[in-house]
């Protein structure tokens, strides 16, 4: 199968669709668009409306673009006046990717916010490091935007064209990269919420810098360590630091050796599942030959199980999706993996990180080091759309336990 190809399944690697928006369904506003060649705001042309953000780790400011997003902006100040984003929290904060505010205050409660305005995504304004844009209340309409909003720590392409971006930082960079760098758990149901409470305690009009300064490139650091030259798609465990798991299956047993080192994260996830007999009776849902086997999300029928929280994306561990490796399924959005996970049946270079369309690619956590003759024969079957899904096997596959086991001495 070509990678081409491939290309257009991808969306078999997707749990729910974070920004599954059609076309038609998007709200064309009629604004001007801009060429959006610069991180950087030229705030010369005096269109700009600028608010200082007071947090419990510095201040920083905010100009606004209300030609090129004067409904993003215009919302925003009206927030502002209403005095609405005093005392909120940073509730989603991804580190080298984005920190969201403006919904939640200190205790955790959602604020009461004013009603949804119209996407202005097609201003041309591009999700660069530093800029601010909105969040959506509904991942399936582009207009659901309220009062939440999140700043992008880092160039994040993939997200141009679904999110307004409607200004950006022009003083105080640092302190955003501060926030985005505290440590974060899942707990109290959410996924991304730092461990010390990050707070706005105030934004308030105040006039705009000359100039704003320059957004430089923020070196990405990770929780995790990277491997430099994943050059085989053999897994040796002699090295240690793996987890091995028989997975039972109707077809035959598998034996996964999970990477601890390179994606400790995914492999503490994976773990929870197990230890929790979560995948017990799960199927595989959704079998494309010579591409990949996914399951971890659906038991006979179809019927849908519920998850954990998300988890942080691992993809750019340097681990690569060979064939026999296993990886996390996700949705559109990187950080959303929760339960699903597939197994590569060939070399799919194009999920990974360094060659992903999105930047992020598919978080590799070990692989198949016994069985993969089983995963081939489950690629073979037959497979049909069922219950709106294509690539359905005919015949259920089930997982019929997935449990601990020794790890091989090489």
């Amino acid at each position: 199968m070509s990678n081409v190809l491939k290309t257009t399944l991808v969306s078999a690697l997707i749990v729910a669709g974070l920004a599954a928006c059609s076309d038609d369904e998007k709200t064309t506003i009629s604004t001007y668009q801009v060429e959006d060649t610069s991180r950087d705001l030229d705030l010369s042309d005096g269109e700009y409306a600028c608010y200082g953000v007071n947090t419990n780790y510095g201040d920083f400011t905010l100009a606004l673009d209300e030609k090129h997003a004067p409904i993003a902006a215009a919302n925003f100040e009206q927030y502002v006046t209403e005095g609405f984003y005093d005392n909120t929290l940073f509730h989603n904060v991804i580190k080298d990717f984005v920190a969201q505010s403006g919904i939640y205050d200190v205790n955790l409660e959602s604020k009461s916010a004013n009603a949804a305005i119209s996407s202005e995504a097609n201003n041309g304004l591009l999700n660069y490091r530093g800029r601010i844009a909105m969040s959506l209340s509904n991942a399936n309409s582009l207009d659901s935007a309220t009062s939440g909003f999140f700043i992008n720590v880092q160039d994040n392409d993939q997200l141009n064209g679904l999110y307004t971006v409607f200004g950006g930082v022009v003083e105080g960079m640092d302190v955003v990269d501060t926030i985005s760098e505290l440590q974060v758990s899942s707990r109290d149901g959410f996924s991304f919420l730092p461990n010390q409470n990050a707070v706005i305690n105030s934004v308030t009009a105040q006039s705009c810098p000359t100039a704003a300064e320059a957004i430089v490139d923020k070196e990405v650091s990770f929780r995790y360590p990277v491997l430099e030259d994943d050059a085989t798609a053999a897994i040796d465990v002699s090295r240690g630091d793996y987890t091995c798991y028989t997975m039972v299956t109707s077809l035959g047993n598998v034996e996964l050796a999970i990477d601890e080192l390179y994606a400790p994260t995914t492999a503490a996830n994976f773990k929870a599942y197990v230890d929790d007999s979560f995948y017990d009776g799960v199927i595989f849902h959704r079998v494309i030959d010579d591409f990949m086997v996914q399951s971890g999300g659906f038991t006979s029928g179809l019927e849908a199980k519920e998850t954990m929280s998300p988890i942080e994306s691992e993809s750019r561990n340097g681990l690569k999706n060979y064939a026999g490796r296993i990886a996390m399924a996700r949705t559109s959005a990187p950080h959303s993996a929760t339960s699903q996970f597939f197994i590569n049946l060939d070399d799919n270079d194009f999920l990974d990180a360094e060659n992903a369309s999105d930047g992020w690619g598919y978080t590799v956590f070990g692989g198949v080091i016994s069985g993969m003759d089983v995963i081939e024969q489950i690629g073979a079957v037959e497979t049909e759309v069922s219950g709106g899904r294509a690539d359905v096997p005919v015949n259920e596959i089930t997982v019929d336990s997935v449990t601990p086991s020794s790890c091989p001495a090489a």
